[in-house]
């Protein structure tokens, strides 16, 4: 028989850049050279030839401490016929933009004040039907006797705030205008101060006169409230924040728009639909609201059960889909744009590796329709750089893959000091477009082609290796396992083992990028 010790939603989710809003036609501007860039001077140059690379690129090296490196990929080009390099700089959202989202987020429903300080019983009794199921699937398994205990202690707290609850709140219709709001969450964060509670050790952050004039006068500005819609058969909570800030930590501009369960996320209940009706309801929600956009992944937000077999095994069941996270990319005429994952280890130039808030909606949908929405960074064209840029001729761009990857080997054995031997696999090399910083321009960005060599680590354990045991990972027939899981479960999602900008050659960052 099996025992039911706990359930999780996995979220596969994909970061991808996003170029927002209907904006004019940008300008075309010469580009000057920046501190003899090599970039600023190839994108003042204007490709002559269309650009070739082979369909498949296939080669063997060794790296350091005996890693093996091969590459068997393919080459995906975008077919454009020029690649042309855009500048961006970071846009506020209008009061059309949130006005437009709201009325297909609402669907005819009121947006009323979030009152964060006050609860309804039945939004308490929420948290504790969810907090008890959590605490049985805990059961006598001394591996979640941690949890359980804090499971535990959330439920006498929330039996306490449940007493003392009204039955119903007093709610107000929320205001829709863009204006200062001294109590959105993000004005708190950055202007407030940590000011010492009651308890001994234990502080709050406070929103001071003096940080509310601050924050004020920098042009922060938000729509915030809450909202009722069905999710799973019960009436959810949903909380919903537009918001123009500067981040006070010396950062610039962020804007960012999200809308989401206000309480213990979305009920653990198979979607009752594919992912492709997924796909199209959110596509006609983008369309609804206004906004010109292209598809780039959607995955499964997984329901796993952690179950013990009647041989004492212990491994996941796949329960299906709770809902499903599709996202987006706006559509930059003359571009393509893919989603890519950074990989986590990096041995490379810094040139264009400056941290870039790229720009990203998603949208999450089940049998209920949309059940969550953000959309972060939005970002505007400013100037056309170049109509078409010569890129980097393939076979230095080969070379230079290699050479990167190459030093990425030094300090795989590091990482798991247990694997007897590593080895990598590229077997896709994709071109597309990312953002990168300006050097000595912190207000701007270059939209530019750049090379993916895309593909996985794979790490070899010995005979004796107790896989499968707790703290001990999980190896194949071949005795390996796979840095990157990229499976039914998990998603697809390409993963970057190196980024090069195809103009010059300089490696950038995805994790900054």
């Amino acid at each position: 028989m099996k025992k039911r010790l706990n359930t999780i939603c996995v979220c596969a989710l994909c970061a991808a850049f996003l170029l927002a809003g209907c904006q004019a036609t940008p300008e075309k501007r010469a580009v000057v050279q920046k501190n003899n860039g090599s970039f600023e001077k190839t994108a003042g140059e204007t490709a002559g030839l269309p650009y070739e690379a082979p369909a498949r690129y296939e080669n063997e090296l060794a790296g350091a401490a005996g890693v093996s490196i091969r590459f068997a990929a393919d080459v995906e080009m975008p077919g454009l016929s020029a690649y042309p390099v855009y500048s961006v700089r970071p846009a506020l959202f209008t009061q059309e933009q949130v006005d437009r989202v709201l009325d297909v987020l609402l669907e005819g429903e009121t947006l009323y004040e979030d009152n964060t300080q006050q609860r309804s019983r039945d939004e308490i009794q929420h948290d504790i039907d969810y907090y008890t199921k959590e605490l049985e699937a805990c059961g006598d398994n001394p591996e979640f006797a941690a949890a359980a205990e804090t499971y535990k202690q959330w439920l006498k707290d929330f039996m306490i705030e449940y007493e003392n609850a009204p039955e119903q709140l007093d709610l107000k219709e929320a205001e829709r205008t863009l204006k200062f709001n001294e109590n959105d969450p993000n004005i708190v964060m950055f202007y407030g101060e940590q000011q010492p509670m009651e308890n001994e050790g234990e502080y709050q952050t406070v929103l001071t006169e003096d940080g509310k004039k601050r924050a004020e006068a920098a042009g922060n500005a938000c729509v915030t409230g809450v909202f009722w819609k069905e999710i799973g058969g019960m009436p959810t909570k949903m909380r919903f924040v537009a918001s123009n800030h500067m981040t006070g930590m010396g950062n610039g501009l962020e804007s960012n728009l999200y809308c989401e369960p206000y309480a213990s996320g979305i009920p653990q209940v198979p979607a009752s639909l594919t992912q492709e009706d997924a796909e199209k309801i959110a596509q006609d929600a983008l369309e609804q609201m206004g906004i010109d956009a292209v598809l780039i992944s959607a995955q499964r937000d997984v329901i796993l059960d952690w179950e013990e077999t009647e041989d004492g095994a212990f491994g996941f069941t796949d329960r299906g889909a709770a809902c499903y996270t599709v996202t987006f990319k706006h559509n930059v005429p003359g571009t393509l744009q893919r989603g890519v994952s950074p990989a986590n280890q990096y041995a490379e130039e810094y040139d264009f590796a400056a941290r870039i808030p790229n720009e990203t909606i998603t949208v999450r949908v089940n049998g209920d329709g949309i059940v969550g929405f953000s959309w972060n960074n939005p970002m505007e064209v400013v100037a056309v750089e170049n109509e078409n840029t010569p890129l980097l001729p393939f076979e230095e761009v080969s070379q230079r893959m290699e050479e990167q990857i190459k030093n990425t080997t030094a300090s795989l054995s590091m990482g798991d000091p247990e694997s007897d031997g590593q080895r990598i696999l590229v077997d896709r090399i994709t071109l597309s477009y990312l953002m990168t910083r300006k050097p000595d321009n912190p207000d701007e960005y270059y939209f530019v082609p750049v090379w993916d060599a895309c593909g996985n680590i794979f790490y070899h354990y010995p005979d004796d290796y107790p896989d499968n045991t707790s703290n001990h990972y999980v190896v194949d027939e071949n005795r390996e396992r796979a840095e990157y899981n990229m499976d039914e479960i998990w998603g697809q999602q390409p993963v970057s083992l190196v980024t090069l900008n195809a103009a010059d050659g300089s490696v950038i960052n995805r994790a900054y990028s």
